[in-house]
C-alpha cells in the first residue's frame, strides 16, 4: 500500500496551491468520450459543452483541466478515470481551448466563463480543476434557448480535437499543445 501512495505521489500533480484566478492564455483541456461526444462524421457533437447543473444547481458548468498546470498523461489518465463504455462513455482523447476564447463567447444576455474548481475524487485530488459556466441553469428535458446554442457552436468552432491514437495506452501520444 505504501508503495502505491508512492507512486500516485510521483505520478500526479501535488496538492499545490494554484492561481485561483484563470488567465486568459491558460489552456483548457476538456476529455472527449466517444460515441457520448463523437458524430458520425467525426465532429464533436453539441452536447459536448452542453451545460448541465453544478452541485449547488444556480449555475450550469462543463467539466475541464487547466493544462498549464497538468501534463497530458495525469490528464489522460484522468479522462480515463472517468470512462463508462457501457453508457457510450468510450475514452477518445482531448479537446483544447484557450480561457480567452471561452469569456469570448457570448450571445444576447448569456455568456461562458471559466472558474477555477478544485475537485477531489476518491484516489487523488484535482486542483487543477475548472468548470465551464453559463449565467443559465437548464431545466431537464426542455431545450436550450437558441442563444445558449449560439454559444456552444462558437465555442466548438473554436476548439482543437485530438484523437488519441493509443487510447489503451497509459502515455498520451498527441501533440504537446500548451496553448493555441
Amino acid at each position: 500500500m505504501r508503495l502505491i501512495k508512492l507512486l500516485l505521489k510521483c505520478l500526479f500533480p501535488c496538492k499545490c496551491c494554484l492561481p485561483a484566478e484563470i488567465n486568459d492564455d491558460e489552456c483548457i483541456v476538456r476529455c472527449i468520450y466517444s460515441t457520448m461526444n463523437i458524430k458520425k462524421n467525426g465532429e464533436l457533437h453539441k452536447n459536448f459543452y452542453a451545460p448541465t447543473p453544478t452541485e449547488n444547481n444556480n449555475e450550469a458548468g462543463v467539466s475541464t483541466i487547466r493544462r498549464n498546470y497538468s501534463k497530458l498523461n495525469f490528464i489522460k489518465y484522468h479522462c480515463k478515470c472517468q470512462e463508462n463504455p457501457s453508457k457510450n462513455r468510450g475514452y477518445y482523447g482531448k479537446a483544447f481551448i484557450l480561457a480567452s476564447e471561452i469569456r469570448s463567447c457570448k450571445s444576447g444576455n448569456y455568456k461562458a466563463s471559466i472558474v477555477s474548481t478544485p475537485t477531489k475524487y476518491e484516489t487523488y485530488n484535482l486542483p487543477q480543476h475548472a468548470d465551464i459556466l453559463y449565467n443559465y441553469v437548464p431545466t431537464k428535458g426542455a431545450p436550450l434557448p437558441n442563444d445558449i446554442n449560439m454559444i456552444i457552436e462558437n465555442l466548438l468552432n473554436l476548439t482543437i480535437k485530438e484523437k488519441d491514437e493509443f487510447p489503451q495506452s497509459a502515455k498520451w501520444s498527441g501533440s504537446k499543445i500548451q496553448k493555441h
